[in-house]
């Protein structure tokens, strides 16, 4: 029978508002292992006696700070991975942003495994070299996988009155042109709509994005969803480009997209970092149609899937079109989620599979003579009746409004302990 290992995973609960972000810590719940969860970005001691492997999650910033800004991981935190003599994994989003601030932490603490964004093996050997890591194992993931659990009925394809609702947000220049497609297909479709009179909820400011169970109402509510595929070709290694971005719009408010990339020379890296989002999977999952420029998607949605539209919109009536044939539309949901969902090939029990091997693996190679002690709750330091700070030891990731009453439970609870111990000592029954 196979060891059960002991896991810590440091997140920022602050972060598990976004549901790929809770989904995704769920999955690392879901592993063979026994997995604890604990603040990284708390600047509290960090006792790792207990486990054989910790996790840095993408929750935690390793590419922070931008010059002049704070750091996203606690350097207590920092310290303590650098001395730790058990497996270290890294999971990264955004490799684009503060590369070389996030491979110099790597260089500090000596991670075993980073799972990247980056689709290619290739590409992401480039990004962290051999030479510079030549003991880590990299490893191209999803950004996002396939919701799980059973997924609710929907309301059919014909019963939908708007055609399409989409919400993008507006990526900073430094995204480049990737990053802009995001507004670029909202603002183009939705003064097609508007033209045309199709009826349609789409918007792309910051004011108007959806989350939680309101998000799901709102893929249902309509026959489509526009989409993109996600992330930035252009690298930011220092975070400069952006710092330049930011002086330029600031003396220049005006300036357009356009303008920026060629002032700045803001241009593709060479390394592909075209991605498939979560959001695409949640459409999947509700049975929403996907309306999306071409493009390989991580191999995850094929032609049969969705309708293409074209980067430059010369095929916007026959989307429309197609919009108003609802068997036909039906027909392609249903297929897409047999294909994608029901099959389970892309849902997150995959990324807990690879998981639990890698996690293995390093402790096969790594192994150290744990304290075996169970893992508890770092009791915080408090004066008066003021909390310096806390640290939470939890057997599941919390959302940020648990966070607090988790803290409080654990204060009292600690109160009634240390009150039953004092009186022990003075022999009184309690």
């Amino acid at each position: 029978m196979r060891e059960r290992l002991r896991i810590l995973v440091l997140y920022d609960e602050s972060q598990t508002a976004a549901g790929c972000n809770w989904d995704h810590l769920q999955a690392l719940a879901s592993s063979r292992h026994d997995v604890y969860f604990q603040s990284g970005t708390s600047p509290a001691l960090l006792d790792l006696r207990p486990y054989d492997a910790v996790v840095v999650h993408h929750t935690i910033h390793t590419s922070l700070p931008i010059p002049g800004g704070a750091e996203h991981i606690s350097p207590m935190v920092e310290s303590a991975l650098a001395a730790f003599d058990g497996g270290k994994i890294l999971f990264v989003q955004d490799d684009y942003e503060g590369t070389e601030v996030t491979r110099k932490r790597m260089d500090r603490i000596g991670f075993d495994v980073i799972y990247t964004i980056i689709p290619s093996f290739e590409d992401a050997r480039t990004v962290y070299p051999p030479n510079r890591f030549p003991h880590m194992k990299v490893v191209p993931v999803l950004a996002g996988y396939a919701p799980p659990g059973p997924q609710a009925p929907t309301k059919p394809i014909a019963d939908r009155a708007c055609r399409i609702a989409y919400r993008g947000r507006p990526l900073p220049f430094q995204y480049g042109d990737l990053g802009q497609e995001k507004i670029e297909i909202g603002r183009h479709m939705k003064a097609a709509c508007l033209a045309r009179g199709v009826p349609h909820d789409i918007a792309w400011d910051e004011g108007s994005r959806i989350y939680g169970g309101a998000w799901h109402d709102f893929l249902t509510s309509a026959r489509a969803t526009l989409v993109t595929e996600s992330g930035s070709n252009v690298f930011d290694p220092d975070w400069s480009l952006r710092l330049s971005v930011e002086r330029l719009l600031e003396q220049k408010p005006a300036t357009t997209y356009d303008e920026a990339r060629d002032l700045l020379l803001i241009h593709d890296s060479g390394i592909k970092m075209n991605q498939i989002s979560a959001k695409v999977f949640e459409a999947i999952a509700l049975r929403t149609v996907i309306i999306a420029f071409p493009g390989g998607y991580s191999g995850v949605l094929k032609p049969e899937h969705y309708i293409r539209l074209d980067k430059d919109f010369a095929n916007v009536d026959e989307v429309f079109r197609k919009l108003e044939d609802t068997g036909t539309l039906q027909a392609m949901v249903d297929r897409a989620y047999d294909d994608i969902i029901a099959s389970g090939r892309w849902s997150y029990d995959r990324l807990t599979e690879i998981f639990d091997d890698d996690i293995e693996r390093v402790a096969a190679i790594r192994p150290r003579a744990r304290i075996d002690i169970q893992p508890l709750c770092l009791v915080p330091p408090i004066s008066g009746a003021r909390l310096v700070a806390a640290q939470l030891v939890t057997n599941r990731p919390l959302r940020p409004e648990e966070t607090k009453r988790e803290i409080l439970s654990t204060l009292e609870g600690y109160a009634i302990a240390t009150a039953r111990a004092a009186f022990k000592q003075e022999g009184a029954n309690v």
